[in-house]
């Protein structure tokens, strides 16, 4: 069976909208915490948008004030350099 990750990267275009294709999704036998998905597709959001949070959010659909607070949640930052990097702990 392929990997979460590569699960999670099928995506398919419809006109504007995309869909990321979870019917042939497995939970693994011992388990995945619902967080940890959510983690990786915030961040797969965040490496789509170069770290840019409006950018980010409207690829989930959802504001950028909650992107915010599920980040605090999920701990994972956004360090401001010359280089876009995202730490989560």
């Amino acid at each position: 069976p392929a990997s979460i990750t590569e699960q999670l990267a099928t995506v398919t275009s419809e006109k504007n909208k995309t869909v990321i294709d979870l019917l042939n999704f497995e939970i693994p036998d011992d388990g995945i915490a619902l967080e940890e998905l959510e983690r990786r597709i915030i961040l797969s959001a965040l490496g789509k948008a170069s770290g840019n949070l409006s950018h980010a959010s409207r690829l989930l659909k959802i504001s950028r004030g909650k992107l915010r607070y599920r980040m605090e949640k999920l701990n994972i930052a956004i360090q401001r350099t010359d280089k876009f990097h995202v730490s989560a702990v």
